[in-house]
């Protein structure tokens, strides 16, 4: 794995912990962000091929960014794509609450 992806993985575990560790009053006013910053992993995930993610509540965020997050990386490395998906994550994680 390489530098990138182990910072991809780190990142998630820690929004993660995050919104699974928030009050739902208060991961309800990141919702917004956190589906727009998954939809772009899919976006990316899919590569140019975007698949529509359900507007979930704020007690499934978490799991939500999870298995975006997983799917992400079962595909193959590309460094462009994987440091879009890291500025990303670093990104929602500095905006939460």
């Amino acid at each position: 794995m390489t530098a990138v992806r182990e910072d991809i993985v780190r990142e998630l575990e820690r929004i993660v912990d995050r919104l699974g560790s928030m009050p739902l009053t208060r991961a309800h006013e990141c919702e917004a962000r956190v589906h727009s910053t998954a939809g772009a992993i899919v976006d990316l995930t899919a590569e140019r091929s975007s698949r529509e993610l359900p507007h979930l509540k704020a007690h499934a965020l978490g799991p939500m960014v999870a298995v975006v997050g997983r799917d992400y990386l079962d595909i193959p490395g590309n460094d462009e794509r994987d440091q879009q998906v890291l500025d990303l994550l670093i990104a929602l994680r500095r905006a939460l609450p």
